[in-house]
């Protein structure tokens, strides 16, 4: 279990928090350890926190940093011991959700991210925003945080290695959301950080999404960014009914039959349609 009272928390940017130990905390201010993650995080969060939603303010991200080994594995509760990933730790009020990163990534890494790095790490920073909302839906959150990169934020315009993923989608791949929220995202293909975004269960939670929202968008009439406001608060309302009770209004939202949108394709089918459809007018241009 994390003591908080063992770390030393504090704001570095509007939107950026984080907690330290005290060992590492000297670290930071006299060899400019974490400047880089810092400098990195800053780029991204001010990105997320520049769309056009209607965000709770202030809209923070907060990290806490934990060595490597055990005791990160400890903090997450999962048999991993570096990275990123949630950690149960409160350290803002309004985004009770928090991600944990492991020292020597923190210290020395995040120096000058690839696009598909900032693709994998603006997700994880999704995740925090959502967090203000809803904890409590199951994989809808995972699609929500593909949601923000590749649909908010334009990335799959330029991200060839996923069009081409989702393009060679085929229906027999795809997998139901009741599928994903009873056996995992990793039941189908094994563990990969640099291909995350390409694995079954993250591209058929992101198309899932995307028609969600697309849905929504037409139903509304809204925009897509309105449309997301919709969505988190919307499902912010529902997140601590009973499960059953949950996806019957998720359901409803969208005017659908609720066998079909957790038991079925159709929604991950538009979603990739209308990625397809991005390629093909990006190949008239």
């Amino acid at each position: 279990m994390i003591k908080i009272k063992d770390y030393k928390i504090f704001d570095v940017t509007d939107n950026l928090r984080i907690a330290l130990k005290d060992n590492m905390l000297e670290q930071y201010y006299t060899n400019s350890a974490g400047k880089n993650f810092v400098k990195t995080m800053e780029i991204l969060t001010n990105n997320i926190a520049s769309l056009p939603i209607s965000f709770k303010q202030p809209l923070r991200f907060s990290f806490l940093v934990v060595p490597p080994g055990k005791e990160f594995s400890s903090a997450v509760g999962l048999p991993i011991e570096e990275g990123m990933c949630e950690v149960p730790a409160l350290l803002d009020e309004n985004y009770p959700l928090n991600l944990c990163v492991d020292y020597n990534w923190f210290a020395s890494g995040f120096k000058n991210p690839d696009f598909q790095s900032r693709v994998g790490l603006t997700h994880e920073l999704a995740h925090i925003v959502h967090g203000g909302y809803f904890c409590n839906l199951g994989q809808i959150s995972e699609g929500f945080a593909e949601l923000v990169p590749h649909y908010l934020m334009g990335f799959d315009e330029g991200n060839l290695i996923h069009q081409k993923a989702i393009a060679s989608f085929q229906e027999k791949d795809m997998l139901n959301m009741a599928f994903l929220n009873q056996k995992g995202m990793f039941a189908v293909d094994e563990i990969n950080g640099r291909e995350t975004q390409q694995l079954k269960s993250y591209m058929s939670a992101y198309l899932w999404m995307l028609a969600y929202i697309k849905r929504i968008e037409n139903i509304y009439e809204l925009n897509k960014f309105d449309a997301t406001n919709f969505v988190l608060n919307e499902f912010s309302k529902i997140d601590n009914y009973d499960w059953d009770d949950k996806t019957k209004v998720v359901a409803d939202i969208i005017r659908m039959p609720e066998d079909d949108v957790m038991n079925g394709l159709i929604l991950q089918k538009e979603g990739k349609r209308y990625v397809q459809n991005i390629i093909i007018n990006q190949e008239f241009k």
